[in-house]
Protein backbone atom coordinates (compact mmCIF):
# COMPACT_ATOMS: atom_id res chain seq x y z
CA UNK A 1 0.00 0.00 0.00
CA UNK A 2 1.43 3.58 -0.90
CA UNK A 3 2.20 5.31 2.38
CA UNK A 4 1.60 8.79 0.59
CA UNK A 5 -1.74 7.73 -0.51
CA UNK A 6 -2.92 6.84 2.64
CA UNK A 7 -1.70 10.52 4.22
CA UNK A 8 -3.53 11.88 1.30
CA UNK A 9 -6.23 9.65 2.25
CA UNK A 10 -6.28 11.21 5.52
CA UNK A 11 -6.04 15.04 4.75
CA UNK A 12 -8.91 14.67 2.57
CA UNK A 13 -11.07 13.02 5.77
CA UNK A 14 -9.53 15.38 8.11
CA UNK A 15 -10.74 18.45 5.65
CA UNK A 16 -13.41 17.37 3.86
CA UNK A 17 -12.16 18.50 0.69
CA UNK A 18 -9.88 17.33 -1.81
CA UNK A 19 -8.64 20.74 -2.88
CA UNK A 20 -7.96 21.61 0.63
CA UNK A 21 -6.46 18.71 1.24
CA UNK A 22 -4.42 18.99 -2.04
CA UNK A 23 -3.19 22.24 -0.83
CA UNK A 24 -1.87 20.80 2.70
CA UNK A 25 0.24 18.27 0.64
CA UNK A 26 1.12 20.26 -1.82
CA UNK A 27 -0.04 18.09 -4.73
CA UNK A 28 -2.34 18.92 -7.58
CA UNK A 29 -6.15 18.30 -7.26
CA UNK A 30 -5.74 15.96 -9.78
CA UNK A 31 -3.61 14.30 -8.60
CA UNK A 32 -4.93 14.13 -5.32
CA UNK A 33 -8.36 12.53 -6.96
CA UNK A 34 -5.94 9.93 -8.82
CA UNK A 35 -4.33 9.05 -5.53
CA UNK A 36 -7.84 8.52 -3.54
CA UNK A 37 -8.90 6.75 -6.59
CA UNK A 38 -5.75 4.37 -6.66
CA UNK A 39 -6.13 3.64 -3.06
CA UNK A 40 -9.71 2.54 -3.48
CA UNK A 41 -8.72 0.84 -6.72
CA UNK A 42 -6.08 -1.51 -4.41
CA UNK A 43 -8.29 -1.92 -1.15
CA UNK A 44 -11.67 -2.82 -3.32
CA UNK A 45 -14.20 -0.68 -1.78
CA UNK A 46 -15.00 3.06 -1.80
CA UNK A 47 -13.55 5.09 0.35
CA UNK A 48 -15.25 8.57 -0.69
CA UNK A 49 -19.43 9.17 -1.57
CA UNK A 50 -18.72 11.72 -4.19
CA UNK A 51 -22.58 12.18 -4.93
CA UNK A 52 -22.27 14.55 -2.20
CA UNK A 53 -20.98 18.05 -1.10
CA UNK A 54 -18.58 18.41 0.41
CA UNK A 55 -16.38 15.48 0.53
CA UNK A 56 -17.94 12.56 2.62
CA UNK A 57 -17.19 9.46 3.47
CA UNK A 58 -18.70 6.26 2.95
CA UNK A 59 -19.30 3.72 6.02
CA UNK A 60 -15.93 1.95 4.70
CA UNK A 61 -14.27 5.29 4.52
CA UNK A 62 -14.95 5.85 8.42
CA UNK A 63 -13.85 2.66 9.68
CA UNK A 64 -10.92 2.65 7.10
CA UNK A 65 -9.82 6.16 8.41
CA UNK A 66 -9.57 4.64 11.85
CA UNK A 67 -7.55 1.66 11.18
CA UNK A 68 -5.18 4.28 8.77
CA UNK A 69 -4.60 6.41 11.96
CA UNK A 70 -3.79 3.54 13.95
CA UNK A 71 -1.24 1.90 10.82
CA UNK A 72 0.69 5.08 10.44
CA UNK A 73 1.01 5.74 14.35
CA UNK A 74 2.04 2.26 14.12
CA UNK A 75 4.26 2.47 11.47
CA UNK A 76 6.23 5.77 12.74
CA UNK A 77 6.41 3.98 15.99
CA UNK A 78 8.16 0.99 14.14
CA UNK A 79 10.43 3.50 11.95
CA UNK A 80 11.60 4.94 15.15
CA UNK A 81 12.77 2.02 16.81
CA UNK A 82 14.36 0.62 13.89
CA UNK A 83 16.17 4.11 13.03
CA UNK A 84 17.43 4.53 16.63
CA UNK A 85 18.35 1.57 16.81
CA UNK A 86 20.65 1.63 13.57
CA UNK A 87 21.93 4.74 13.34
CA UNK A 88 23.00 4.29 16.62
CA UNK A 89 25.31 1.15 15.78
CA UNK A 90 26.40 3.16 12.44
CA UNK A 91 27.43 6.30 14.08
CA UNK A 92 24.95 8.03 11.18
CA UNK A 93 23.38 11.27 11.24
CA UNK A 94 20.83 12.32 8.42
CA UNK A 95 19.77 15.39 7.07
CA UNK A 96 17.23 16.52 4.66
CA UNK A 97 17.14 20.10 3.44
CA UNK A 98 16.51 21.97 0.23
CA UNK A 99 18.55 21.74 -2.66
CA UNK A 100 19.81 25.26 -2.36
CA UNK A 101 20.84 24.11 1.23
CA UNK A 102 22.84 21.60 0.58
CA UNK A 103 25.60 22.48 -1.17
CA UNK A 104 27.38 25.77 0.27
CA UNK A 105 25.67 26.24 3.34
CA UNK A 106 25.37 23.26 4.56
CA UNK A 107 29.14 22.91 4.05
CA UNK A 108 29.93 25.75 5.93
CA UNK A 109 27.69 25.09 8.61
CA UNK A 110 28.58 21.28 9.29
CA UNK A 111 32.46 22.47 9.67
CA UNK A 112 31.74 24.58 12.52
CA UNK A 113 29.53 21.70 14.44
CA UNK A 114 31.68 18.73 13.19
CA UNK A 115 34.43 19.04 15.19
CA UNK A 116 33.31 18.57 18.55
CA UNK A 117 31.75 15.79 17.49
CA UNK A 118 32.80 12.48 17.30
CA UNK A 119 30.73 11.07 14.16
CA UNK A 120 31.41 8.39 11.69
CA UNK A 121 28.98 9.73 9.49
CA UNK A 122 26.79 12.33 7.56
CA UNK A 123 23.83 12.02 4.61
CA UNK A 124 22.01 14.63 3.26
CA UNK A 125 19.31 14.37 1.05
CA UNK A 126 18.54 17.33 -1.08
CA UNK A 127 14.59 17.88 -1.36
CA UNK A 128 11.80 19.81 -2.14
CA UNK A 129 10.30 21.32 1.59
CA UNK A 130 7.38 19.44 1.39
CA UNK A 131 9.04 15.93 1.01
CA UNK A 132 11.75 17.14 3.22
CA UNK A 133 8.77 17.28 6.25
CA UNK A 134 7.41 13.87 5.17
CA UNK A 135 10.75 12.73 5.63
CA UNK A 136 11.07 14.14 9.25
CA UNK A 137 7.44 12.98 10.25
CA UNK A 138 7.99 9.40 8.60
CA UNK A 139 11.68 8.85 10.50
CA UNK A 140 13.59 8.67 7.13
CA UNK A 141 15.95 11.50 8.79
CA UNK A 142 17.02 13.17 11.91
CA UNK A 143 17.47 16.65 10.62
CA UNK A 144 15.27 18.97 8.72
CA UNK A 145 16.71 21.76 7.22
CA UNK A 146 14.81 24.61 5.69
CA UNK A 147 14.18 28.69 4.42
CA UNK A 148 11.49 30.35 6.24
CA UNK A 149 10.25 33.92 4.92
CA UNK A 150 11.27 36.46 7.71
CA UNK A 151 11.07 34.70 11.39
CA UNK A 152 8.35 32.37 11.01
CA UNK A 153 8.74 28.55 11.66
CA UNK A 154 6.93 25.51 10.50
CA UNK A 155 3.68 24.98 11.82
CA UNK A 156 4.79 21.39 13.43
CA UNK A 157 2.95 19.70 16.41
CA UNK A 158 5.46 21.40 19.50
CA UNK A 159 5.05 18.41 21.38
CA UNK A 160 7.04 16.28 18.43
CA UNK A 161 9.02 18.67 16.85
CA UNK A 162 11.50 21.50 17.87
CA UNK A 163 13.83 24.05 15.91
CA UNK A 164 16.41 26.45 16.18
CA UNK A 165 16.78 29.33 13.88
CA UNK A 166 20.87 28.38 12.48
CA UNK A 167 21.25 31.23 9.72
CA UNK A 168 19.80 34.10 7.80
CA UNK A 169 19.51 34.76 4.02
CA UNK A 170 17.82 37.53 1.39
CA UNK A 171 15.58 36.38 -1.63
CA UNK A 172 16.98 39.08 -4.24
CA UNK A 173 15.62 40.05 -7.48
CA UNK A 174 18.66 39.35 -9.23
CA UNK A 175 19.24 39.88 -13.60
CA UNK A 176 22.03 39.59 -16.12
CA UNK A 177 23.79 42.41 -17.29
CA UNK A 178 24.11 44.68 -20.11
CA UNK A 179 26.30 47.79 -21.14
CA UNK A 180 26.85 48.34 -17.52
CA UNK A 181 23.54 48.08 -16.41
CA UNK A 182 20.77 45.78 -15.56
CA UNK A 183 19.09 44.11 -18.55
CA UNK A 184 15.66 43.70 -16.98
CA UNK A 185 14.07 46.31 -14.27
CA UNK A 186 11.48 46.39 -11.62
CA UNK A 187 9.87 49.37 -13.15
CA UNK A 188 5.82 49.47 -13.38
CA UNK A 189 4.19 49.33 -16.65
CA UNK A 190 6.71 47.14 -18.13
CA UNK A 191 6.77 43.71 -19.49
CA UNK A 192 9.24 41.97 -17.37
CA UNK A 193 10.23 37.75 -18.68
CA UNK A 194 10.59 35.90 -15.27
CA UNK A 195 12.69 32.61 -14.70
CA UNK A 196 11.31 31.44 -11.38
CA UNK A 197 10.76 28.31 -9.47
CA UNK A 198 7.01 27.11 -10.27
CA UNK A 199 3.97 28.47 -8.23
CA UNK A 200 3.80 25.10 -5.66
CA UNK A 201 7.14 25.19 -4.87
CA UNK A 202 8.56 27.19 -1.73
CA UNK A 203 10.68 29.75 -3.25
CA UNK A 204 7.58 29.95 -5.76
CA UNK A 205 5.23 30.81 -3.26
CA UNK A 206 7.73 33.38 -1.75
CA UNK A 207 8.30 35.28 -5.26
CA UNK A 208 4.34 35.11 -5.68
CA UNK A 209 3.85 36.83 -2.31
CA UNK A 210 6.24 39.21 -3.04
CA UNK A 211 4.89 40.41 -6.38
CA UNK A 212 1.31 40.77 -4.89
CA UNK A 213 2.31 42.91 -2.10
CA UNK A 214 3.19 45.54 -4.48
CA UNK A 215 1.08 47.00 -6.54
CA UNK A 216 3.21 49.03 -9.01
CA UNK A 217 4.47 45.60 -9.91
CA UNK A 218 5.24 45.07 -13.67
CA UNK A 219 3.33 42.64 -16.24
CA UNK A 220 5.78 39.01 -15.22
CA UNK A 221 6.13 36.84 -18.15
CA UNK A 222 6.90 33.47 -17.01
CA UNK A 223 9.32 31.74 -19.51
CA UNK A 224 11.18 29.69 -17.06
CA UNK A 225 9.97 27.48 -14.33
CA UNK A 226 12.65 24.99 -12.52
CA UNK A 227 11.99 23.53 -8.37
CA UNK A 228 15.73 23.97 -8.64
CA UNK A 229 17.35 27.36 -8.01
CA UNK A 230 20.62 26.50 -9.68
CA UNK A 231 18.84 25.99 -12.94
CA UNK A 232 16.96 29.49 -12.47
CA UNK A 233 20.15 31.08 -11.65
CA UNK A 234 21.71 29.70 -15.04
CA UNK A 235 19.13 31.48 -17.14
CA UNK A 236 19.20 34.17 -15.41
CA UNK A 237 23.30 34.48 -15.71
CA UNK A 238 22.02 33.71 -19.55
CA UNK A 239 19.99 36.81 -20.10
CA UNK A 240 16.62 34.66 -19.99
CA UNK A 241 15.22 36.60 -17.74
CA UNK A 242 14.76 38.46 -14.07
CA UNK A 243 14.83 36.13 -11.15
CA UNK A 244 14.70 36.48 -6.92
CA UNK A 245 17.70 34.34 -5.99
CA UNK A 246 19.15 33.91 -2.54
CA UNK A 247 21.45 35.94 -1.78
CA UNK A 248 24.23 32.91 -0.41
CA UNK A 249 23.57 31.60 -4.27
CA UNK A 250 24.55 34.56 -6.21
CA UNK A 251 26.84 36.60 -4.34
CA UNK A 252 29.69 35.25 -6.11
CA UNK A 253 28.16 36.35 -9.13
CA UNK A 254 27.33 39.51 -7.89
CA UNK A 255 31.24 40.31 -7.17
CA UNK A 256 32.49 38.90 -10.39
CA UNK A 257 30.23 41.13 -12.74
CA UNK A 258 27.98 38.16 -13.93
CA UNK A 259 24.40 39.65 -12.35
CA UNK A 260 23.07 42.84 -10.50
CA UNK A 261 20.63 43.53 -8.13
CA UNK A 262 17.29 45.12 -9.21
CA UNK A 263 14.89 46.88 -7.54
CA UNK A 264 14.43 49.11 -4.50
CA UNK A 265 14.82 47.28 -0.69
CA UNK A 266 10.23 46.14 -0.95
CA UNK A 267 11.43 43.99 -3.83
CA UNK A 268 13.51 41.81 -1.11
CA UNK A 269 12.36 39.18 1.34
CA UNK A 270 14.83 38.17 4.47
CA UNK A 271 14.83 34.28 4.65
CA UNK A 272 15.78 32.64 7.78
CA UNK A 273 17.37 29.09 8.02
CA UNK A 274 15.57 26.23 10.55
CA UNK A 275 16.87 23.27 11.50
CA UNK A 276 14.15 20.52 12.79
CA UNK A 277 14.29 17.88 14.86
CA UNK A 278 11.72 15.21 16.28
CA UNK A 279 11.82 14.77 20.01
CA UNK A 280 11.38 11.02 20.29
CA UNK A 281 13.42 10.37 17.40
CA UNK A 282 16.89 11.45 19.05
CA UNK A 283 19.96 8.72 19.36
CA UNK A 284 23.07 9.78 21.56
CA UNK A 285 25.05 11.22 18.94
CA UNK A 286 21.72 13.60 17.33
CA UNK A 287 20.54 14.79 20.78
CA UNK A 288 24.36 15.45 21.69
CA UNK A 289 24.45 17.28 17.79
CA UNK A 290 20.86 19.36 19.01
CA UNK A 291 22.20 20.22 22.48
CA UNK A 292 25.34 22.10 21.30
CA UNK A 293 23.45 24.12 18.35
Amino acid sequence: MNLRWLKDFIAVAELGSFSRAAESRAITQPAMSRHIKGLEDQLGFQLIDRSIFPATLTTAGQKFYALSLTMLEEFDQGVSEILKQSESDAGVIRFAMQHVLASDFFTRWWQQQSPSQNLQKVAVEADNLHDCVQKLEDGHIHFMMCYQPGEETLDLNQDLYASKKIGADILVPVSAISDSAPKFSLEPNTSVPLACSGSTDFMGKVVDSLIERNQDAPSFVRIYEDSFSEGVRSQVIAGTGLGWLPMMLVQRDLDAGRLMIVGEERWRQNLTIHLYVRHDRLNEAVRSLWNKI
